[in-house]
Parts: C-alpha cells; structure tokens; sequence
C-alpha cells in the first residue's frame, strides 16, 4: 500500500456515521510531533480523542485469502479509548 499523500481524500471515503450527533472524528494527514522526515513520514491522523472513525476506500481488485489465513490486529490504546484495526 503506497503511503498517503495530499490526495488521499480522493481515495479515502469518510463516513457520515456519528455526525449528526457531533460524535464523529476527523482525519488528518501529518507526520505527527515526531518524524524524521516531515514529508516522507506523513499518515493519517485521527483526532480528538473520544470520538468515533470510520473510513474506508474502494479495493482495485477482487480480494482472496483461500487457502490462507486471514488475522486482523486490533490494538486499544488503554486510557485514550482510541483503537485501530489493521
């Protein structure tokens, strides 16, 4: 997966869901307070803290792991309440 760049919006469809009830996070590109290289290490942020995030993107072709395992990793970050799926 190509890292994200300024026209990762265009790729990346935020959810409406949570909105309406001023619960939805928002999505940031930015190295973060610690990088290296302040363009080269660029991801997508989410913040504040204590809200909702969901986003997602249109796969270019057919997905399959038949035959292989498929793992999820879900991490929670204790006392932000932040959690991430990858």
């Amino acid at each position: 997966m190509p890292a994200p760049d300024k026209d990762w919006e265009k790729r990346w469809l935020k959810s409406t869901w949570k909105e309406k009830d001023d619960a939805a996070g928002k999505f940031t590109l930015t190295a973060g307070k610690w990088y290296g290289d302040a363009e080269a290490d660029k991801g997508i942020q989410t913040g504040p803290d204590s809200k909702f995030f969901a986003i997602y993107s249109e796969m270019k072709k057919p997905f399959t792991n038949a035959k292989k395992d498929l793992v999820l990793q879900v991490c929670r970050f204790l006392g932000l309440g932040a959690a991430a799926v990858a």
